[in-house]
């Protein structure tokens, strides 16, 4: 369901069916329970959301969303922006829900065969237009076990070379990981936290040498139990 004409056109057949089942449920009705489940309060809001949209940008072959506020943004490849030769894929904020806490990403899963046991890199350059929270690339190797995220690097723990925010130009990016033996997916992209627009292109993901430094590292483990009080 694209545009407020979509919603209504399928609000008609969803009553139409409902009602030949013996249930009476108005046009209206209907609405408001698509609204609802789509995440929408009421169908006002719903169409005040869908209006805003207004043309939908194309997405890019081979790209999916996810995040934990989705409807709150907008995505696709923007025809008025160029970037290398390219119209750059956009994550852009168009609801009052995008707010600090939420959060919408572009992302790939691919098979992480013929990476296991090697060190691998995601390049890309990403860009931030009056972003209230964060623009920044993640990289994450997930194991046989749903859930079970086995490396992970979204640069936000960094103090240099990390996350966008406010307005920038063009920045390159890069995350380095090992992948473990056992890691079933890959996946990554990039994400926008907070509301502004979000930019991503030029991404690349290749095998290095060891001899690159990873770009997170875990803490390295205490030699005995330490402060277990809390006291210090």
């Amino acid at each position: 369901m694209r545009s407020c004409e979509d919603v209504k056109l399928y609000s008609k057949k969803l009553s139409t069916i409902l009602n030949n089942m013996g249930h009476q449920v108005s046009h209206g009705h209907c609405l408001e329970i698509i609204s609802r489940l789509n995440d929408f309060k009421d169908w006002n809001t719903f169409s005040a959301h869908l209006n805003k949209v207004g043309t939908l940008l194309p997405m890019p072959k081979g790209w999916t969303t996810t995040g934990n506020h989705v409807h709150a943004y907008e995505f696709g490849c923007d025809p008025s922006q160029k970037h290398n030769g390219i119209h750059p894929p956009i994550i852009r904020s168009i609801d009052a829900q995008a707010q600090d806490l939420g959060f919408a990403s572009m992302m790939q899963t691919c098979e992480a065969d013929s990476f296991h046991g090697t060190r691998v890199r995601l390049r890309a350059d990403i860009k931030a237009l009056n972003c209230s929270g964060a623009v920044t690339l993640w990289l994450r190797a997930d194991g046989p076990v749903a859930g079970k995220h086995l490396s992970f690097d979204n640069m936000e723990e960094r103090k240099d070379n990390g996350v966008l925010t406010g307005t920038t130009d063009w920045q390159t990016r890069e995350i380095v990981l090992d992948i473990p033996t056992d890691a079933v997916t890959l996946n990554y992209g990039f994400y926008i936290r907070g509301e502004g627009t979000g930019f991503g292109a030029n991404f690349s993901l290749e095998k290095v040498s060891t001899d690159i430094p990873l770009t997170t590292e875990l803490p390295a483990p205490l030699s005995k139990p330490f402060n277990l009080s809390f006291q210090e």
